[in-house]
């Protein structure tokens, strides 16, 4: 379902932020952008690029995927994109938590990424992970949020965000401040 929404994110050099005494969020650790060219609407089956965007992530933010604490993936509820997001997390992040917050807020198009990227830094500086609002039965083997959990450990997030055309960018967070 479509939805209606946006976010804003701040983003300043901590010196800046800590001047100015500004609330902090957290950290852009590093991100991870390709594009696979596959299909005007559909991803390359095959997870290549969306796996390449997850290495350059990791790498740039110098972080082990076996670090990440919690994924708010895509979830764009298609069979397809959905089967593509779950390979991708048991074959890299078989422990990660995960969640999908488009039944919460619809699919808000451009949009979408930036909203996402919002409840990673909440789930972050909140040490709660948001639900999968709408999923009554998981049709993946992945450790998916179906209400709002605890987290005290919580130390790395991720933002998957895939687009038409097999965009893929991928972004890390902390609140290490």
């Amino acid at each position: 379902a479509l939805g209606e929404g946006a976010a804003v994110l701040v983003l300043e050099s901590l010196e800046s932020a800590r001047q100015r005494d500004c609330q902090i969020y957290g950290r852009v650790l590093g991100w991870g952008i390709t594009n696979d060219a596959y299909h005007a609407t559909s991803p390359n089956p095959d997870n290549k690029m969306a796996a390449i965007a997850i290495k350059d992530c990791l790498t740039r933010s110098q972080i082990d995927a076996s670090n990440i604490g919690y994924i708010n993936v895509h979830g764009t509820a298609t069979q397809m994109n959905d089967a593509r997001e779950a390979e991708l997390i048991q074959r890299i992040f078989p422990d990660s938590k995960v969640s999908a917050t488009k039944g919460a807020t619809g699919h808000t198009l451009g949009a979408t990424g930036m909203i996402e990227a919002a409840f990673c830094l909440l789930a972050l500086r909140d040490r709660i992970l948001p639900p999968t609002v709408g999923m009554k039965t998981a049709a993946f083997d992945l450790r998916m949020v179906e209400q709002a959990e605890q987290s005290p450990n919580l130390q790395y997030a991720l933002n998957f965000s895939f687009g038409f055309g097999g965009q893929n960018a991928i972004v890390a967070f902390d609140q290490n401040l």
